[in-house]
């Protein structure tokens, strides 16, 4: 798991099947931009066998991720979907995770940048969504997490 959304939803990272399950064809019917992703609704969220739901995208960007994968016949209507930076959530080290309509370029490789947000006007280190990949959570953690943290109970 990367974090949890504002509204208490886990984030989780690449889905088992984006390491080890069947490739699936990316835009123009799958040639360099092929993925190995799950079943998910149009938010990029769904359940675990278990039951719990949770995303495997930031959805407040959900339509733009699609469109950049060549998905247009779906759309992810029950999450606003951001037109300038939203605040999303906090990944599990602490660091917030936002979700900008023209996504920045000078993201590190764990997809973090050092800015000015609203929520933090003296600055932070956070993530942010990518409008292009999927899964478009953070890469990597810079922070440490706790020990034991977001367990379910």
């Amino acid at each position: 798991m990367v974090g949890l959304s504002l509204d208490g939803v886990p984030v989780n990272g690449s889905p088992p099947s984006a390491i080890s399950g069947p490739m699936m064809g990316g835009p123009g019917g799958g040639t360099s931009t092929q993925i190995n992703f799950p079943s998910v609704d149009p938010c990029g969220g769904h359940h675990d066998p278990a039951g719990y739901y949770h995303w495997h995208l930031v959805p407040e960007v959900a339509n733009q991720v699609l469109a950049a994968n060549g998905i247009t016949e779906i759309s992810c209507t029950n999450v606003v979907q951001t037109n300038d930076v939203t605040l999303s959530g906090f990944a599990k080290d602490g660091f917030p995770i936002y979700a900008y309509a023209v996504e920045p370029s000078d993201v590190d490789e764990c997809g973090g940048r050092d800015a000015i947000t609203a929520e933090f006007p003296d600055g932070v280190y956070h993530y942010v969504a990518s409008t292009l990949a999927a899964p478009n959570v953070p890469a990597c953690l810079k922070g440490v997490a706790a020990n034991n943290s977001f367990r379910y109970q």
